[in-house]
């Protein structure tokens, strides 16, 4: 009677350790198959802070490429100002100011056919030496002329105009770009016998660059 008892507890053991031990294999799988899903998401997570930061380096260089490019045509607008005796020449680093531009450049003409011809000159450097598209054409309002070279605007002036907008007192706090020459005032006696007052009523007519009224 007592072996006929202890059969069934053997028996259950048995159970017990067949269970435990069917169970076994796939316990010890897991943690391998754990591991090996970390190591996977630590190594896409360090893959895209990789691609992160060479995209973060590349749009560096490509910032820094494109202000040296406009940086360089402020420069030889400027010049093209002087080289056409327009005063009070300067450039103007703004992109931190406003969200237009990168760079403005300010001048003074004292007639129209002068102001015409620095206009004129400046657009063909930015479409032939640049690739863009300035139009045969500014925008006026009275005797202010302005050219629009994507990340470089050009104001050209006539010396009421220049005191009456005062871009100098609004770009005040702009850092001012070092210049290849050393630009004429107004109050320079040579200016004021080369130069004509600014007249409105001048014949536009044969002007090479055209002004909208």
């Amino acid at each position: 009677m007592k072996s006929a008892e202890k059969r069934p507890a053997a028996a259950t053991l048995r159970r017990v350790a067949m269970r435990a031990s069917s169970r076994a294999p796939a316990t010890r799988c897991r943690a391998p198959t754990r591991l090996a899903t970390t190591r996977r998401a630590t190594t896409a997570r360090d893959d895209r802070r990789a691609t992160t930061r060479r995209a973060t380096t590349t749009a560096d260089a490509d910032e820094e490429t494109q202000d040296a490019q406009a940086r360089k045509m402020a420069i030889e607008f400027a010049v093209i100002a002087d080289d056409t005796r327009a005063v009070e020449v300067q450039v103007l680093s703004v992109a931190k100011s406003v969200f237009y531009a990168r760079y403005v450049v300010l001048a003074t003409a004292f007639n129209r056919p002068q102001m015409n011809a620095c206009c004129a000159k400046m657009r063909e450097l930015a479409n032939e030496a640049y690739g863009l598209t300035v139009p045969k054409s500014a925008a006026r309002v009275g005797d202010w002329a302005c050219l629009d070279c994507a990340d470089v605007v050009v104001h050209v002036f006539s010396p009421n105009s220049r005191t009456h907008y005062d871009l100098d007192g609004l770009y005040k706090g702009a850092e001012r770009v070092e210049l290849p020459f050393v630009t004429e005032t107004r109050g320079g006696s040579e200016t004021e016998d080369e130069f004509e007052p600014y007249d409105e009523e001048e014949d536009e007519e044969d002007d090479e660059f055209e002004v909208f009224e």
